[in-house]
């Protein structure tokens, strides 16, 4: 299960009100194992946010994609856990009946 750290989320945030066209997709690929980590950072790159459905998981799902195992282990290398972002859009709405995925996000940044 993916955990929200809290500095990712604070840096999120800070770029947010600072310099919000930061946070928008310049790059559109088939999914994430066709991103090039290594060379991402090279370029000054210095975190990475993930929407988790659709991008890591299959839609409404905890598990990461078993096809990303590779691609989530060099992210991981090359970055660290602590820039890495992963956001959830689907939990507490509509797709979430009864905020199950609402409290697993909760739950999982109270660790």
């Amino acid at each position: 299960m993916f955990q929200l750290r809290v500095p990712p989320a604070l840096a999120a945030l800070r770029l947010v009100l600072t310099r919000p066209r930061a946070l928008v997709p310049t790059l559109t690929v088939r999914d994430v194992s066709q991103l090039d980590f290594v060379r991402l950072r090279a370029r000054g790159v210095t975190g990475i946010v993930f929407d988790k459905d659709d991008c890591l998981t299959p839609p409404l799902r905890d598990e990461l994609a078993p096809e990303l195992t590779d691609a989530w282990a060099e992210l991981n290398r090359v970055f660290g856990p602590s820039r890495i972002l992963i956001c959830s859009n689907a939990a507490g709405t509509r797709s979430d009946p009864g905020l199950i995925m609402a409290r697993r996000r909760r739950c999982s940044s109270d660790r």
